[in-house]
Parts: C-alpha cells; structure tokens; sequence
C-alpha cells in the first residue's frame, strides 16, 4: 500500500483541484455559436459567461475564508520573537521589509529603546486605522511585518501604489502624498498579505471564528470609515509582476505554524486570478 500523503499537501491539493474545476467552469459559454454575429446574442453571451465567473468567484472566496478562519490569537509579547524569527537572516540578525537592511533582532524599538531611530518595529501591512483598531485582527501576524522604525513612520496609513519621490532612508522606496511604494521584491508579498486580509476577515458571518472581526475590503480606492482599502487594479498586477520567493516562504512557514493557519495566497498563488477575476499574462 502506498504511503498516505501528508495533511497539508492533500489540503494544498483539495486547493488547486478547486480551483481547476472553477477555472474550467469559467470557459467559454458552450451555448454560444461560434459563428454567432456580432449584436444582442453575442453580449447576453457575455454577461451570462460575467455573471458565472462572479458566481462561482464568489463561491471559491467563501470556501478560502473558511479554510483560513480557523487560527490562534497570540498575545502581544510574542509578536516581536515570531516576527524576528519571521525574517532572520542568520541566529541573531534579520532582514527588515522595506529597507532590506540587516540588524541584530534585539535592536527593538520598544520599551525604554522606542525612540530609537535605527531599530525596528512592527509594521501593519494593512494599517490599523483602515478597521483593524481594538478586534482581534490587529494581532494577526500574516499583517505584521518588521519595518525601521522611522522608515515605518513615514509609511503611516498610506496606500500602496505608484509613486516618484525617493524616500530619504528607503533607498527603493518611492512617497507620495497619499502613496507608498515599496521595493519591487516584497511589491508581490504585499499584495498577497492584503488579498489574504480581503478574503479571512469578512465581518461577523456566523462563524464562531469570526465573532467580533471586521469586514475588511480590497477595492479600487481607499476609504477609512468603510474599512476600504486600495487600489486593488495595482495589487493584482504586483501580484503577477513579483512571484512568490523562498524568503515569503520562510516567512510563510513560521507564521503559519504558529498562528495555525494559512495565507492560501502564498501556497497557491493562481487563486487570486479567479477570486479577482484577473489572470497574470505569463508570456
């Protein structure tokens, strides 16, 4: 008898043989002639092929949010040696997210150091201000990453998206009035993180995993008071622009066996082209 696979990979597998059945389910409408003329036909055709991909978009969303709702809430004094842990680059250094500069993972912006200009803290790729303030979803830490602390501080609440100004510490960053963006390599990491925040928190659904949590939403521009965040359009193509590297799986692992679940993002990246309807151009 063969050896039976092991529970994360047949929870991988169950994901993408989803997802294959949805991706072949949004083909083509095989009613259509293929000779049909242009006219009435031709657009009911497509709004029935819209109608069906939203469908069945939103049908995988709610599958995804169930497989992600179940995890545990760490208490706040443990963000700081699970984000180290997150990013180390060695037994006692690690790579901050923006910045990419190396520093000792002791070297916390906390405490009687909070001042600290070169030190680091921790970074809510989602801010706070956009819905997460006093719920649980504050402390999630697929959201929290270990930025410089001025470096954070200049970032604030703003969007990500396209910007000209260099950031006077953040060599590869670019700021603008109401913009922030970040170096190319972690632009994918951050859209996934965000569609992860899009499709986990959905608002109090019933769900005993969901009690008192937020309804966070991704959309073309950014909006506070609605818990609205943006530009989504800019998200998706950072997502198609920058894979999934061995840095956001290592990064990937350690929070997800501590915090007990997973950025489905991240195990199967194609899975945003169908819950946002927007395929990468692979060519």
């Amino acid at each position: 008898m063969s050896n039976p696979l092991p529970p994360r990979l047949v929870r991988h597998t169950t994901l993408l043989a989803v997802a294959l059945l949805y991706l072949t389910a949004c083909s083509s409408n095989p009613d259509a002639s293929q000779d049909a003329p242009s006219g009435v036909g031709t657009e009911a055709a497509r709004q029935k092929d819209a109608e069906l991909a939203r469908q069945q978009a939103d049908a995988l969303r709610l599958h995804l949010h169930q497989k992600m709702a179940q995890q545990r809430w760490l208490p706040r004094s443990r963000e700081w040696e699970v984000l180290a842990q997150s990013a180390a680059s060695s037994r006692n250094e690690m790579t901050l997210f923006y910045t990419r500069r190396t520093v000792r993972q002791d070297q916390r912006a906390s405490g009687a150091d909070q001042a600290e200009p070169d030190y680091w803290n921790r970074e809510h790729l989602w801010p706070r201000s956009f819905g997460l303030k006093a719920t649980p979803a504050d402390r999630d830490l697929h959201n929290l990453v270990p930025a410089d602390r001025t470096v954070n501080s200049s970032r604030g609440n703003k969007m990500f998206g396209m910007a000209t100004q260099p950031h006077r510490e953040c060599s590869q960053c670019r700021v603008g009035p109401t913009t922030w963006e970040p170096p190319d390599e972690v632009k994918g990491d951050i859209a996934r993180v965000l569609f992860y925040m899009d499709v986990r928190y959905e608002g109090d659904t019933g769900l005993p995993a969901d009690a008192g949590l937020p309804d966070l939403v991704l959309a073309a521009d950014a909006d506070s008071a609605g818990n609205q965040l943006g530009p989504l359009p800019t998200l998706l193509d950072w997502h198609c622009a920058d894979p999934v590297s061995s840095e956001e799986r290592r990064r990937h692992e350690v929070i997800a066996t501590v915090q007990g679940n997973r950025n489905v993002f991240v195990d199967s990246p194609s899975l945003a082209e169908i819950v946002y309807q927007h395929p990468c151009d692979r060519r």
